[in-house]
């Protein structure tokens, strides 16, 4: 398994909708987190994307002209919340400097509050692009739900698989996995009858065994 970490970091060219009752040297400061999962045979090869998902979100209101003091002790306190909060995500602990290094490189150099800067953070997993699909039995054993019966849905939730949402109101029947992870039903059919791995946390499915 090939995994590593993309960071990107840049201030936005269309200001904040609504900032409210934020004061206006104030700054939003965003997180977006992403799991991809692929597969290629070798590094030579174009990657085939499995899952592409939005793991978490964040957002911060900073004091610009505050977090741009490199001596005060508010640059320090806005540096211990990011690391804190990103210690609760999947990047691996010692990418943690970089991001911060990099959100400060943009901030540092912000004119204009009312742009955003936005910090995205792409954790990848690559894995042999060698797919095996899950067994018939399994595919048909699995089990469905409602969504109100979920407990776990949140307001705008979508599927991962497709990207889009569960329309039909909290009586939807929703097929769910071994490890939890609900989708629609065409869509984590589809996507097992390819792969036998679950899209959000790779697990395995049963297969047939290798003759």
């Amino acid at each position: 398994m090939e995994m590593y970490t993309i960071i990107e970091a840049q201030q936005e060219s269309v200001p904040h909708p609504d900032r409210g009752e934020v004061g206006d040297n104030y700054i939003l400061v965003k997180f977006t987190c992403y799991k991809y999962i692929g597969g290629r045979p070798s590094p030579d090869c174009p990657i085939r994307w499995d899952s592409q998902i939005i793991e978490g979100e964040k957002q911060y209101w900073v004091d610009l002209p505050g977090i741009k003091n490199v001596t005060s002790p508010y640059r320090s306190i806005c540096t211990r919340l990011i690391a804190d909060y990103l210690s609760t995500t999947n990047v691996p602990e010692e990418e943690h400097p970089c991001i911060i290094d990099k959100l400060f490189e943009v901030l540092d150099v912000a004119v204009s509050p009312d742009l955003p800067i936005h910090v995205e953070l792409f954790d990848v997993a690559l894995h042999p692009s060698y797919l095996v699909p899950a067994t018939r039995e399994s595919i048909e054993g699995l089990e469905r739900v409602r969504l109100d019966r979920l407990g776990v849905l949140e307001v705008g939730a979508t599927c991962s698989i497709c990207w889009l949402g569960y329309d039909d109101g909290q009586e939807q029947l929703v097929t769910r996995l071994p490890c939890s992870h609900y989708y629609h039903e065409d869509c984590i059919v589809q996507w097992l009858h390819i792969n036998h791995f679950c899209p959000m946390c790779r697990f395995a499915m049963p297969t047939q065994p290798s003759t």
